[in-house]
């Protein structure tokens, strides 16, 4: 802990903490410590700027008009492309999983329901008994401690 011993210095040279007990100070640098630590986890590892979801979907649709607009000008080789961007597109729209992992922030779930066995069973007013709902969805998936 270099950093506490370098606050703890610097707080006594320039008098910021004067009458402070050691345990008030301690909890003062964990919770700084804590702050860095989460400030650094929301910078992404390429140094880019992070970006609202919507924003790497609009990227994402004008990437895929730009692939059909060369298509449509006849450009070769882009029919198998342009097929699996459809079919990943219409995927991605309709999956409850995507959308718990990105807006909710769940971890993927891993343990199957005893009930659903692990496949997705629809949507339900009533939710799973064992838990696997997320909203009306029955995913058939337990959902991982947070």
């Amino acid at each position: 802990m270099k950093w506490r011993n370098f606050l703890r210095g610097m707080g006594s040279v320039l008098g910021i903490f004067p009458g402070r007990k050691e345990r008030r100070f301690d909890a003062f640098l964990n919770s700084l410590g804590e702050k860095l630590i989460k400030k650094r986890a929301q910078i992404p590892p390429h140094g880019g700027p992070v970006r609202p979801v919507n924003e790497y979907c609009a990227a994402l649709e004008a990437w895929r008009n730009a692939i059909h607009e060369a298509h449509a000008r006849g450009e070769p080789d882009w029919d198998n492309l342009i097929e699996a961007i459809d079919t990943v597109e219409l995927s991605m729209k309709k999956s409850n999983l995507l959308y718990r992992l990105i807006y909710l922030g769940e971890k993927l779930r891993t343990k199957p329901c005893p009930i659903h066995k692990g496949h997705w069973s629809g949507c339900s007013p009533d939710p799973c008994p064992e838990g696997c709902s997320s909203g009306s969805d029955i995913t058939g998936w337990l959902e991982e401690p947070r």
